[in-house]
């Protein structure tokens, strides 16, 4: 074998006992920290764009979704446990 060979697979030997396990907990590290922030990203944006459109005017992005404008004019539903201005005050 050469020198030149020797001394390499030297480096990476030296490389591997010592750094090997550093840089892989480095880069899961970062892996984990892109897929959290892409993951934010990827479900707030959406919705804040959506609800920005609906304030300023225009119609509902996702239509599955129900948003009450202050135009609707819509009572909220009765809270749960009330008998509907049957109440028994205590």
């Amino acid at each position: 074998m050469n020198s030149f060979l020797q001394l390499n697979a030297q480096k990476n030997d030296y490389f591997v006992e010592n750094y090997q396990d550093d840089v892989r907990h480095e880069v899961a590290s970062r892996v984990k920290t892109v897929h959290f922030l892409s993951d934010v990203l990827e479900h707030f944006f959406p919705r804040l764009s959506d609800t920005l459109t609906v304030m300023m005017g225009g119609d509902v992005i996702s239509p599955e979704d129900v948003y009450l404008t202050i135009d609707e004019k819509q009572s909220p539903p009765p809270a749960p446990g009330r008998d509907h201005d049957n109440d028994v005050i205590r």
